[in-house]
């Protein structure tokens, strides 16, 4: 029976990552978001180039590493969840336990806008194989094609999720990582082969 204590050597055995680069390619693929890929340069030109991106970095260094570390501080010390980390820290009838709750919450919401996004681009890659010529107005304009995407998105995750730590999560960083920054390298070389102004 577990103590009234809260110590992380009473929760129940969690699953376990298999290898420390299998966390480090999951921790940045939720890192490096299509907001990142996608957004961040359109952003960072009409903020103002390199002063946007210095502005940014300033806020990754100050806001955002404390962040990662206060959060991986507790859930490696906890091995729980966001509310049950929290309340083997304070107690289970503390106030704080509301900031769980909304990072679950937080999660929930990510995830609902994400998924469309993660599904427009899954189907967009594809569509350019098939129909090169459509636009991506005409492809995101008909809502069924836009749900059907939506459900084999949240469809893929689910069964990545189903695998579990090491075998889900774990495993597919391992190959999507590569295969990203591979992308990443492709694109690059291709923008700057591009003719025109710099």
């Amino acid at each position: 029976m577990a103590s009234q204590s809260g110590s992380p050597l009473d929760a129940p055995a969690r699953e376990q990552w298999g290898s420390r680069l299998g966390f480090i390619l999951a921790a940045a693929g939720s890192a490096i978001g299509l907001g990142n890929i996608w957004r961040f340069p359109y952003l960072a030109g009409e903020g103002g180039g390199g002063a946007f991106v210095l502005v940014y970095l300033a806020c990754i260094l100050g806001i955002g590493m404390p962040y990662l570390f206060a959060e991986l501080s507790l859930g490696r010390n906890s091995q729980r969840n966001p509310v049950g980390a929290i309340e083997a820290i304070v107690g289970k009838r503390s106030a704080w336990l509301i900031v769980g709750g909304f990072c679950v919450l937080a999660g929930f919401i990510i995830l609902s806008y994400y998924s469309v996004i993660a599904g427009w681009a899954v189907g967009y890659a594809v569509k350019d194989i098939i129909a090169p010529g459509m636009g991506f107005e005409a492809f995101v304009a008909s809502p069924g094609m836009v749900i059907t995407l939506l459900g084999v998105f949240l469809g893929i995750t689910l069964l990545v999720v189903l695998g579990g730590v090491e075998q889900g999560i774990e495993r597919w960083s391992k190959i999507l990582l590569p295969v990203l920054l591979v992308l990443i390298l492709l694109v690059i070389f291709r923008s700057v082969t591009l003719g025109g102004k710099i």
